[in-house]
Formats: C-alpha cells, sequence, structure tokens
C-alpha cells in the first residue's frame, strides 16, 4: 500500500480525505457542504468531478514508480444522479496501464450507495521535474 501523505491546500479547502491509494485502486471522500449546492439545491458538477480526478489520481499514483509523476489528458463524466447532503465516496481502479498510458475508471456514490457519477479518464505518467 503507497502511504497517503497529507493533502494540498485545494483538497484541504474541498474537505477531500484520502482513504486509499493501492495496487490500482484508489478511494476518498468529500463532504457536502452548502457552499457546493447550485441553485437547484444539489452539488455543483464541477465538485464531482474534482473528487472523481483526485481519486483517479490516488489510483495511478499507487502504478507509480517514486520518480514518475501522472497528469490527466481525458476525463469523460456521466452524471446519473443528484446529490445535496452527506458525504460522497469515490472509487477508482486502473483498468489498463501502459509505459505513458493510463485507463481508470470511477464512480462516486452518495451515502445510501446511490450511483451519483461515473467517468471514465486517462492519464499520462512521465517522470517528475527536479527541483
Amino acid at each position: 500500500m503507497v502511504q497517503i501523505e497529507g493533502e494540498g491546500p485545494f483538497e484541504e479547502f474541498m474537505g477531500i480525505r484520502s482513504v486509499e491509494s493501492a495496487d490500482g485502486r484508489g478511494r476518498a471522500v468529500m463532504p457536502v457542504r452548502r457552499e457546493f449546492l447550485q441553485g437547484a439545491g444539489v452539488v455543483q458538477g464541477g465538485l464531482i468531478v474534482t473528487l472523481a480526478d483526485h481519486t483517479i489520481y490516488l489510483a495511478v499514483r499507487s502504478l507509480t514508480k517514486e520518480d514518475e509523476g501522472s497528469v490527466t489528458v481525458e476525463l469523460k463524466v456521466n452524471f446519473i444522479a443528484p446529490a445535496s447532503s452527506g458525504e460522497l465516496t469515490a472509487e477508482a481502479v486502473v483498468v489498463s496501464r501502459g509505459r505513458r498510458i493510463v485507463v481508470s475508471d470511477v464512480e462516486v456514490h452518495d451515502g445510501s450507495g446511490t450511483l451519483i457519477a461515473r467517468g471514465l479518464c486517462t492519464s499520462m505518467v512521465r517522470k517528475k521535474r527536479r527541483g
């Protein structure tokens, strides 16, 4: 299992907590805050995508070498149901890893287990920059 280090400032701001990063899998949770709701009273879609993208990063990171990092190249998300309260949980799994290209699936559920969103991501693995 990959050690999950402290979150960056953005994840802290969003309240995203990394739960798992191991064996090509990632899991993270995010509280639904009042400030995350758009006019119709449901979580704004971009915030759900943010949680999904972070969780995919956790899955990909678990398969990269210490001197490698990854960036999202493409992320497609289908919104299935609205969320308006509680906590959202995202789970990602790497389905294909090449030398540089990684394809992952991600699902976001609410606290009752309802599927909120499902996505497919292409990431690129690259050497970390020094300094």
